[in-house]
């Protein structure tokens, strides 16, 4: 059961207005840094400040999920989960954007861009996580794509494009 208090929702609003406040809208595009490359996945380490506001709540929830009794979380600040009788914690290990949130068998699906402390216009395009949402890497459309939605059955994976409205699926493994 999903046992977040007056309390913890409050949290929560009272973190992401502030960081709402403070940080540009979740839309973006890919950029490219100084050397001229894109970034394609949140592989920076992020900064003393943005990992002291990503353990305090999660930031913004964009989706949820339901596996087996917990309850997973995408927010600007990576993914939480909340076990039964339990506090939320943050799973990823990177606190990227999660926009786009979907389980596909073993793996968990995301998309988004960077999040605090990271670049904030680099689109991630579709990744994986197949350690329950710790690490993530790319799967496809890395710097092009911000899905903002996905689901997946079996091995279709349907995604929504922010850039664009466009529904783009993938029938791939």
């Amino acid at each position: 059961m999903l046992t977040l208090t007056l309390r913890k929702v409050l949290a929560v609003i009272v973190v992401g207005v502030g960081v709402g406040l403070g940080l540009a809208a979740c839309g973006g595009t890919a950029s490219t840094d100084p050397s001229g490359t894109t970034p394609s996945t949140p592989t920076a380490t992020p900064t003393a400040t943005a990992a002291a506001v990503a353990e305090e709540a999660p930031e913004h929830i964009h989706n949820l999920a339901l596996l087996e009794g917990v309850v997973y979380l995408g927010t600007h600040n990576g993914m939480w989960m909340e076990q039964p009788d339990q506090s939320v914690v943050r799973v990823s290990e990177v606190p990227f954007d999660v926009m786009g949130l979907a389980r596909a068998g073993d793996r968990w699906l995301a998309s988004g861009h960077a999040g605090v402390g990271l670049d904030p216009h680099a689109n991630l395009g579709l990744q994986e996580s197949t350690d329950d949402g710790r690490t993530w890497q790319a799967v496809s459309l890395a710097g092009e794509i911000d899905f903002h939605r996905l689901v997946a059955s079996g091995n279709v994976v349907i995604g929504l494009s922010s850039s664009d409205g466009a529904l783009m699926k993938s029938t791939n493994d």
